[in-house]
């Protein structure tokens, strides 16, 4: 069974309504419209499933960075290992500060959470 048929499947045991969107059919891309959102999964070749997004709605600027890197905030703390400091860490991700010290975040550059002091 291809991760398409398996994905279709499991929508299905679910209850969730598919579809796909091209003509001629290829076999491997499948649409769901989600409440507010269509998704549209495509297998890939190692068999796995990867997926687009797309809201129904407009965002603002603020609304597509909350719902892409999430709130929150963050801030720079000293990681140790066996008892001797190796660096600074985000309290968030974990992202080491020490590859970037000469900066001064006012957001995480990886998980995008406002850095406070």
């Amino acid at each position: 069974m291809s991760a398409t048929d398996e994905l279709r499947h499991l929508l299905g045991e679910r209850g969730v309504e598919w579809w796909n969107d091209t003509d001629p059919e290829p076999q491997h891309e499948t649409v769901v419209h989600f409440e507010d959102r269509i998704i549209i999964f495509h297998e890939n070749v190692n068999g796995t499933v990867g997926y687009h997004a797309y809201n129904t709605h407009d965002l603002t600027p603020e609304q597509a960075i909350a719902a892409t890197l999430g709130r929150g905030t963050c801030s720079f703390v000293e990681k140790y290992r066996n008892g001797c400091k190796v660096g600074n860490v985000c309290s968030r991700c974990g992202m080491p500060a020490t590859l970037h010290e000469h900066i001064d975040w006012s957001y995480c550059p990886n998980c995008g959470a406002k850095v406070e002091s």
